[in-house]
């Protein structure tokens, strides 16, 4: 058998993701993910996931419990 302190947790890429079952909120934190060095807005989630900026953000507390501006 191999002793533990051989073995180490290796983060992966799939370590990032959350797994979010609403495409678009998923589409929306793929947006701000990849803009998170940028001054993103609520408007530019908007612009990159198009729908009514209430739905956005209702869904987005359901799904993550805290508002696309946060």
């Amino acid at each position: 058998m191999f002793p533990a302190w051989r073995f180490k947790v290796v983060e992966r890429l799939s370590t990032e993701t959350l797994a979010i079952e609403d495409r678009q909120i998923s589409s929306a934190l793929q947006f701000i993910r990849d803009h998170a060095c940028d001054p993103v807005t609520v408007a530019d989630v908007l612009k990159a996931v198009p729908m009514a900026r209430r739905t956005l953000e209702r869904r987005f507390n359901q799904a993550l419990g805290r508002s696309p501006a946060a």
